[in-house]
This record gives C-alpha cells, sequence and structure tokens, in this order.
C-alpha cells in the first residue's frame, strides 16, 4: 500500500481517534521531548526557506525538516549570518521546531571528496546550532550509491568514524538512512 492509500483509509479512524482525546493538552513542537508533525523542504524545493516555513504552518505542520544541499535555498555554505537570525526567528515565531537538516554525503560518489564532505558536515553543524541553539536538529544523510553492502561496508565504517570524531566535536548528531537500491538499503 502507498503512503497516500495508507493515509486516505487511516484519516477517517484518526479524525475519530483525535477527537476522543481533545481535552488533552497540546505537544510544545519547541520541547525536544515532544512528538511532533513535520514536513521536508525537500518536497518544496521551489519556495525560499522562509517561505516554506510559512506554508507548513500554515498547513498545521508543527516541525520541519530543511534540505541543506548545495543549490538549494538553505545551503549553509551560502546563508549568511543575518538570514540564519532572521529563520531562527521566523521558526519561533510560527512555533515551528526544526527537526532536522538533510544532506546526502554520498561516500562512492565522484562528485566531493572525502574533505568536502567533512566540510558539509562542519557547515551542517554551523548551520544547526545557528537555527536552533537550544535544541539543534541532526543532520540525516543517506551514505552511497548501488552495489553490494559487503563490498562497501569497510570502505564506509572508516569514513564514517571521521564523521563522528568531526560530529562529537561540534555537538551535532548524524543519522545514517538507509536508501532503496543503495549498498546500504535495510535498516
Amino acid at each position: 500500500m502507498h503512503r497516500r492509500r495508507f493515509l486516505e483509509s487511516g484519516l477517517g479512524g484518526g479524525i475519530a481517534v483525535v477527537s476522543g482525546f481533545a481535552t488533552l493538552p497540546a505537544a510544545d513542537p519547541l520541547r525536544p521531548e515532544s512528538l511532533t508533525l513535520g514536513f521536508s523542504s525537500y518536497g518544496a524545493r521551489s519556495l525560499t526557506t522562509e517561505a516554506a516555513i510559512d506554508m507548513l504552518k500554515a498547513t498545521g505542520y508543527d516541525s520541519l525538516e530543511l534540505t541543506i544541499w548545495p543549490e538549494w535555498d538553505a545551503n549553509p555554505a551560502t546563508m549568511k549570518p543575518a538570514r540564519r537570525r532572521a529563520i531562527r526567528k521566523r521558526l519561533a515565531d510560527r512555533g515551528l521546531r526544526l527537526t532536522s537538516l538533510m544532506e546526502h554525503l554520498h561516500i562512492d560518489e565522484g562528485k566531493r571528496s572525502a574533505a568536502e564532505r567533512l566540510e558539509r558536515i562542519k557547515l551542517a553543524a554551523g548551520l544547526a546550532h545557528d537555527l536552533a541553539p537550544d535544541h539543534p536538529p541532526l543532520l540525516q544523510t543517506t551514505i552511497g550509491g548501488a552495489g553490494k553492502w559487503a563490498e562497501k561496508r569497510d570502505g564506509y565504517s572508516e569514513e564514517i568514524a571521521k564523521w563522528i570524531q568531526l560530529a562529537n566535536a561540534r555537538d551535532l548528531v548524524i543519522a545514517v538512512k538507509p536508501h532503496r537500491g543503495g549498498a546500504f538499503s535495510r535498516p
């Protein structure tokens, strides 16, 4: 069953369940231990980060994953400090929690060197702390393309060990996501 069909089939039941708990206090999306409903700016590439924040708030979401790829609006390599402050304020004013930053640090991709991937992690850590200093979002990524896990895992492990050192030094959590069709495709 596709996600859309699942959501469509469960929507009526979800409304009934939620209405039965209407007396419970609303979760505070700015508290890290509260559950939020979020969306990724990956699905809103044509919008500026500011417009995506406004759209998500108007749509009823309370959290955001920000896509920070090069050539995207929220690329930390090009986002100036004043704009970071303005986005941080906009998130707070709209009551949206920034839960994650989406980057793709493909280890076996020829476009970036290991040093360039480490630089992207540094940039992401800086952006995470600038946009949400009290509760920095995690950095989520995929790690590579197709192939056999047994042939790729040692190289992946070697580089990820460097990511961990850098992330620990910068107070950043990195979540590596399996991706369909990749060597690392199963949790």
